[in-house]
């Protein structure tokens, strides 16, 4: 029944691929985000953004002299190495937005579609991101990060039945049958149509 969503959230979710290197520890993480409009702003989950401006900072650190180890980072929007700006995260929410440095329009890209109805309980919808990427694991050699393997990166998708409402002091938030994944961060929830929920990212 997602069939359709799927073939519109392929042109509409990218993942974002951060490899990090703290002196000689070298880490990876795979997230999912949506670019908005032809500016190149983006969201995603808060806590995606929270690293690589923990990393920025660090670098910055290093670069000056203030640090003992070398940290050096890489974050790939969609197929391309990106210069992340003007992040902003309300971890109330866990929200995330900003935006790509001198960003053109991709060809074939698709801006996301926000629904306007409300979310019903009982309602079906579809979770997109980019789990179970065990292949990618990035290495370190004269300088720069290279890849196992890193492009296409395929999309997940599973259901996600909404299941309850939870209130709580910073808004009220969806709970759904099926957990999000590892690699599902900043992904939508997304109706039969592809259409996403604005603010729905997880």
């Amino acid at each position: 029944m997602f069939e359709k969503a799927c073939s519109a959230l392929l042109e509409t979710v990218m993942p974002i691929v951060i490899a990090w290197k703290v002196g000689n520890e070298i880490g990876h993480g795979v997230a999912a985000g949506m670019i908005i409009n032809e500016d190149g702003y983006f969201i995603t989950a808060g806590h995606v953004l929270e690293k690589i401006m923990h990393l920025d900072k660090d670098t910055v650190a290093f670069q000056k002299g203030q640090s003992k180890f070398h940290v050096d980072y890489l974050a790939i929007f969609g197929s391309t190495s990106a210069k992340l700006v003007d992040m902003y995260v309300d971890p109330a929410i866990d929200f995330g937005i900003g935006r790509l440095e001198n960003y053109s329009p991709i060809p074939r890209h698709q801006y996301p579609v926000f629904r306007q109805r409300e979310v019903k309980q009982g309602e079906l919808l579809c979770r997109v991101g980019y789990p179970f990427i065990e292949d990618m694991k990035p290495s370190w050699k004269n300088g720069k990060f290279t890849f196992g393997r890193l492009m296409p990166v395929p999309q997940f998708v599973n259901e996600a039945l909404v299941s309850r409402f939870v209130k709580l002091n910073t808004g009220v938030f969806i709970e759904t049958s099926s957990p999000g994944l590892q690699g599902q961060s900043g992904g939508p929830l997304a109706d039969v149509n592809g259409a996403t929920r604005s603010g729905g990212c997880y």
